[in-house]
């Protein structure tokens, strides 16, 4: 299994292995624990140093109903807790099945992207 790593800085992505205490998460379980291990608690949950974790259910992938499952965690805005959201969608099958346990959003990008809106 693997934990996919982009890197909005430099538009680099790495993949690294899961650790041994993740084995046995998934989903919020999965989000909330690499959130509490590499944010920092005093991090302003808009600045950079936050992540944006993306996590497939354990049963997604599986033939079992309504699988498709992916939860979504961050240090929160509103609390400065750790939050988590949770939504069914067809690409969570595709992370599942590419054994990829985890998708982590880090690092702000250098300078604000050009997607042609009013400045």
């Amino acid at each position: 299994m693997w934990i996919l790593r982009l890197n909005m800085s430099d538009r680099t992505y790495r993949l690294d292995e899961v650790p041994a205490a993740y084995n046995n998460l998934g989903g919020r379980g999965v989000t909330s624990t690499i959130v509490h291990d590499e944010v920092a608690p005093l991090c302003h949950p808009l600045g950079p140093n936050n992540k944006l974790v993306f996590a497939p259910g354990m049963v997604t992938g599986t033939a079992a109903p309504t699988s498709a499952r992916v939860s979504v965690g961050a240090k929160s805005p509103l609390t400065g807790g750790i939050k988590e959201s949770n939504a069914g969608s067809a690409w969570p099958q595709y992370l599942a099945s590419m054994q990829i346990k985890a998708l982590v959003v880090e690092v702000s990008p250098k300078k604000k992207a050009n997607i042609g809106w009013p400045t």
